[in-house]
């Protein structure tokens, strides 16, 4: 979970998890949906951009590749990708009710 580490010290990165398509419709407008870049369509493309890239030097491609892989499991995440006014499922409060060793019967996420 690097990128969600490296999201604590670099605010800005926050909305490059998540895209918010909203739940009506059956297709993407990047341009509301990823206003500026600010998404995790856009920034995938941009880290698989620098992988490509034969000049981008050794850390902007360590960089990058850290970022698609953890975008790729992002995009899978079905809060991720759509819109319910909740930050890509980031604000959503869910307790979880079953028995898991070591943590009891209520796990609040």
């Amino acid at each position: 979970m690097w990128a969600d580490e490296y999201r604590h010290d670099h605010r800005e990165t926050g909305p490059w998890h998540y895209i918010d398509i909203p739940l009506a419709d059956s297709r993407i407008d990047l341009a509301r949906e990823c206003p500026n870049g600010d998404c995790v369509i856009a920034k995938t493309e941009q880290f698989l951009a620098v992988l490509k890239d034969p000049n981008a030097d050794k850390d902007a491609k360590a960089q990058a590749l850290k970022f698609v892989i953890h975008f790729i499991g992002d995009l899978h995440q079905p809060l991720h990708d759509e819109d319910n006014s909740d930050k890509g499922g980031n604000t959503r409060h869910v307790i979880f009710e079953a028995a898991l060793p070591g943590f009891g019967t209520k796990l609040g996420f």
